[in-house]
């Protein structure tokens, strides 16, 4: 008995030394393979991003071999680079790309798969090695092309009536960062898809939310208007997930979202003391936002954006509006507006505002405060007061019609840049000159700001490691 006895207590001592050494060493034979993991979806990031770039850019350069031909040539077989697969360009869709990173060994694998989100693209990596997974965020934008001293890049040479008080004005007689129209038309094509493939075999009458109750009656697509009402309720919503409006979507009253996502068909009026946090906007129309009401996030309009009374637009937000292609078209109403983005009256704006197509340009009113930047693929009439970076095809005063004239315009002559523009009888008719009645000012903080990926140089402005 007293040998069994001390036998089981060894047996005891030894099993419970064995079990602390084995929960000891699990994590650090599982830490190796989580670096890994996390490895693979760092470099899974960067071979997207160099793909991405390398899917714009045209390289003129002979091949530069990286053997030594001194030394070491002999050691690598030149069939070992064609066996390397090649990698494909990640989609503008979403769907994901597997990168097999090690071709000759098995250290794992990495899941890539590229999401627009407003004026950023979201690159997802999810690194693989072994059973465990890593995942790495990078948000794709375009820096600022410009230094802080820098309030204004002007797309000509022509002089200026008065030139600004403060800050460095540059004038080009090349162009200013161009949109890569491919990829903007890319995220346009997918929001309008998920539009048309929504049922519209019903279109229901406006759907009227009254109050915080009221709102298990959206579904994921609303065949109709949406009127969300907290003028006699106060009305609150945080959530995720997208909604799809197939009319006109309309905030009012004391209205609180926050990371609700809408893709409309329609107008999209935010006014009262409605208030949108962390929201991505999709609208084939117009954007308004009105009266007192707050808004942060991106918002990207086809036709036009407004913002008017005392709005904020705040959190360095973007605010991007106009299209290349005839939207209004589909329902027979044409923009008469000069401009596609309109900051007027009281409001405040803190974002990076954005006037592509026709007819992409920029006015702001006296009394608004712009804070980022405005970026205007012809025209931005600035009159309010600024802190930060206006990029444009040309300063004017809005207040002489003789100004406003485009490089669209038919009867605009190609010597524009010296000033001159011609009539059809080729008889000077006025000339014109760079002119900001407003006021602008240098912000040292304008790297926090960044232009949409689809503009200027690519860029990976955020990075998050999960």
């Amino acid at each position: 008995m007293i040998v069994l006895i001390f036998a089981a207590i060894a047996m005891i001592t030894v099993s419970s030394y064995l079990l602390h050494q084995m929960s000891y060493a699990k994590p650090v034979l599982r830490s190796p393979s989580s670096l890994q993991a996390l490895f693979n979806a760092r470099s899974g990031v960067y071979r997207a991003f160099y793909k991405l770039i390398d899917s714009i850019a045209v390289d003129t350069l002979p091949a530069i071999s990286t053997l030594d031909s001194m030394f070491g040539a002999s050691m690598f077989d030149s069939a070992f680079d064609s066996a390397l697969p090649s990698d494909q360009t990640p989609q503008f869709d979403g769907t994901p790309v597997i990168y097999d990173l090690f071709p000759g060994d098995s250290l794992g694998e990495c899941e890539i798969a590229l999401e627009p989100v407003g004026g950023y693209c979201l690159l997802r990596a999810i690194g693989r090695f072994r059973s465990i997974e890593q995942r790495v965020t990078a948000a794709i934008g375009s820096r600022p092309p410009a230094l802080p001293d820098t309030i204004v890049i002007c797309r000509n040479t022509l002089p200026w009536k008065e030139t600004p008080a403060f800050g460095t004005v540059v004038t080009l007689s090349d162009s200013i960062p161009q949109v890569n129209t491919s990829w903007f038309n890319s995220i346009i094509d997918r929001y309008c898809t998920d539009i048309t493939d929504a049922d519209t075999l019903l279109f229901n009458p406006p759907l009227l939310i009254q109050s915080t109750s009221d709102l298990e009656k959206i579904d994921s697509v609303v065949n109709g208007p949406l009127l969300i009402d907290g003028a006699h309720i106060g009305i609150t919503w945080r959530d995720t997930g997208t909604i799809l409006v197939k009319g006109d979507l309309q905030l009012t009253g004391e209205v609180l979202i926050e990371g609700v996502d809408f893709t409309v068909a329609g107008e999209i009026k935010i006014l009262d003391k409605a208030t949108l946090i962390n929201s991505n906007l999709f609208t084939q129309s117009r954007l308004f936002i009105g009266d007192v009401a707050r808004f942060e996030g991106n918002a990207l309009a086809l036709r036009s954006i407004a913002v008017y009374g005392k709005a904020e637009v705040v959190g360095k937000s973007t605010l991007i509006a106009g299209s290349d292609r005839s939207t209004s078209g589909k329902s027979g109403v044409a923009d008469s507006l000069r401009f596609s983005l309109l900051l007027s009256e009281a409001s405040a704006i803190d974002a990076v505002c954005i006037a592509l197509g026709t007819p992409g340009s920029i006015k702001t009113d006296q009394e608004t405060k712009i804070t980022g930047i405005l970026w205007a693929q012809h025209l931005v009439c600035h009159r309010g007061t600024m802190a930060g970076l206006i990029c444009t095809g040309r300063m004017v005063d809005c207040d002489d019609p003789l100004q406003m004239v485009t490089a669209s315009d038919k009867q605009e002559s190609s010597d524009a840049d010296s000033g001159a523009v011609k009539n059809s009888s080729g008889l000077v008719k006025t000339v014109l000159y760079n002119s900001m009645p407003g006021d602008c000012e240098p912000l040292q903080e304008i790297g926090l700001y960044h232009l949409p990926f689809f503009i200027g140089r690519l860029s990976i402005v955020a990075w998050t490691e999960e």
